[in-house]
């Protein structure tokens, strides 16, 4: 019984890990990236901690209502707001956009051609996850520690000597 109980709970580890790793590395195999949001200005919609998948596109097929993610023209740091508006302008691509939890939009502009954001998905609470895990010692704990257990558990399972008398061969 006890194996059976590590068993499950190594393969729920594996899983839980894999599916992390897979959150983090399929978008970028797509030319995508995931984050983690850190503030609650598109709460309920994007909640703290929750990861997005972020998705790159043409500014100029944004549409009203999506979740575009941007550079944030006062902090430089990446926002994540709905869509208010767009308007195309001889100097580029003027975007208004706010989050569900403000009360004041963002105005920026973006030159024509140029590729933003747009959230395809969102993974909640596992942004808290994975932000602990964005360090190499984490990494490390996080993902070849289960693997170098899981190995070594599997290499005993292999070499366990066999139960009963030696030298006899179980009976039919």
């Amino acid at each position: 019984m006890r194996r059976l109980v590590v068993t499950a709970l190594l393969w729920a580890l594996i899983s839980f890990l894999g599916g992390l790793l897979l959150i983090l590395a399929l978008p970028r195999a797509m030319g995508g990236q995931s984050m983690a949001v850190l503030s609650g200005s598109m709460a309920p919609a994007v909640e703290t901690g929750d990861e997005v998948i972020v998705m790159p596109e043409p500014v100029e097929q944004l549409e009203p209502g999506q979740i575009a993610v941007f550079d944030d023209p006062d902090s430089g740091r990446l926002l994540n707001h709905r869509v208010q508006s767009i308007v195309e302008g001889a100097d580029g691509v003027h975007v208004v956009t706010l989050g569900d939890a403000n009360t004041a939009p963002e105005r920026w502009s973006v030159p024509a051609g140029q590729e933003v954001g747009k959230v395809v998905a969102r993974v909640p609470k596992i942004g808290f996850v994975l932000g602990r895990l964005n360090t190499r010692i984490a990494l490390l704990f996080a993902v070849v520690l289960p693997a170098l257990v899981l190995a070594a558990w599997l290499l005993t399972s292999i070499w366990k000597a066999p139960e009963g008398p030696v030298g006899t061969e179980p009976g039919p």
